[in-house]
């Protein structure tokens, strides 16, 4: 029975895990499978933008990495109530709002990590033992290839390019009534950061973003062929 349900939530929208997530309280089993599927959908994503957020800080620690790893995850799963994706917002594009709202999570940490790290190591305990059964393996089959495909787009970007357009991601308004919109003090920061100017990031963003596309157009243009 156990099995069955967990297979289940194979066929569950994304967005919908947030709301089985969020039921961790009344029903604590049907909560772990949902996390665990999330984790099986987006752990190569949320890996590969905490990593990053490390490399473009001079970040290097491993360990560190992994910690920080967890604890996104963990607070995405503490805060899956408050998450919600508008309705009107069309199916095709939810996948890249669930990815923004990833990079947010990594962002608030990463300001965590940074503040606690100016004075000492990184020091995080855990309580909750539900990352001890998370299954270790790859990507599991049923992961849509458009999420594979954009994965190897952003793996397809300069170095830069990637920490630069996943920094406009993590500080983006995920709410959208101000879609796409980045506040001023983050924009800042980041001319500093990067030592360029607003205009030349957004330049960067812009090219990043078509490159991604047309990298994504290609493969779907592949798959036909094949």
């Amino acid at each position: 029975m156990e099995k069955e349900k967990e297979e289940s939530f194979q066929n569950v929208s994304d967005e919908e895990l947030f709301f089985y997530m969020a039921c961790r309280d009344e029903d604590p089993t049907t909560a772990d499978l949902a996390f665990n599927e999330f984790y099986s959908r987006f752990k190569n994503y949320t890996f590969s933008v905490c990593r990053d957020f490390f490399i473009s800080r001079n970040r290097f620690d491993e360990e560190d990495l992994k910690s920080f790893f967890h604890n996104v995850l963990l607070k995405i799963y503490e805060k899956a109530g408050d998450i919600s994706i508008d309705s009107s917002v069309p199916n095709d594009e939810k996948e890249f709002v669930i990815l923004k709202i990833i990079s947010r999570f990594v962002n608030y940490e990463g300001l965590t990590y940074l503040k606690s790290s100016k004075n000492s190591s990184l020091e995080i305990s855990y309580t909750d033992e539900l990352l001890n059964d998370v299954p270790e393996e790859g990507l599991s089959e049923h992961q849509s290839i458009e999420r594979k495909t954009l994965e190897k787009a952003l793996a397809s970007l300069s170095d830069r390019n990637r920490f630069i357009l996943l920094d406009f991601y993590r500080h983006e308004n995920i709410n959208f009534e101000k879609a796409n919109w980045t506040p001023p003090e983050a924009l800042t920061e980041m001319c500093n950061y990067y030592d360029t100017t607003k205009q030349a990031l957004r330049k960067i963003k812009e090219r990043a973003l078509k490159k991604i596309m047309e990298y994504v157009d290609q493969s779907e243009k592949l798959k036909v062929v094949k």
